[in-house]
């Protein structure tokens, strides 16, 4: 098998194990929140991900891991020479029993189009769900794009993906 359908293979089985791993949880965000636009650019990526951003998920993460998790907000759309998303959600990796401390977001094709940190408090995932025993669920990230269904990923402690949360980003409105 070439290295290139072997990579494919390795992508469609992540994003397989993403897909049924998807557990959701305190609430499903709103399917058509009302988001407020801005003129400034997108904030910057963190450090840790740039060499990522731009690449195929399956070369940057070496499987799938179970987390909970939701992608909870698009906080702001900025619509500047740089466009783009500002996101909020949590999640925890159930294998390590632990908070996720980086988000990818994922586009249709595939590709990482943002980045995110977590340790943000969050004491109501907690108190809703008996599963999760860590405080700094929170994370927030920022995304490429404006427009079209993102994935957002978790990095795990043993760096596989796990699923978070899908957004539409075209089902928002401006406000």
């Amino acid at each position: 098998m070439s290295a290139r359908r072997f990579n494919a293979a390795r992508v469609a089985l992540l994003l397989a194990g993403i897909a049924m791993t998807g557990l959701s949880a305190c609430k499903d965000p709103d399917p058509v929140a009302v988001v407020p636009t801005v003129q400034t650019p997108l904030p910057a990526y963190p450090a840790w991900a740039a060499p990522m951003i731009g690449k195929n998920l399956g070369r940057v993460l070496t499987g799938h891991g179970a987390c909970l998790g939701v992608w909870d907000v698009v906080s702001v759309k900025h619509i500047s020479k740089q466009p783009g998303s500002e996101a909020q959600g949590w999640g925890y990796d159930v294998a390590a029993k632990t908070a996720i401390s980086h988000i990818l977001f994922v586009n249709a094709d595939n590709i990482v189009v943002g980045a995110g940190d977590g340790g943000v408090p969050r004491p109501d995932v907690a108190r809703a769900r008996a599963d999760v025993t860590a405080i700094n669920t929170g994370w927030r990230g920022v995304v490429g794009a404006t427009e079209g269904k993102v994935l957002a990923v978790g990095v795990t402690s043993k760096n596989a993906g796990c699923n978070v949360g899908q957004y539409d980003l075209s089902a928002t409105a401006n406000s």
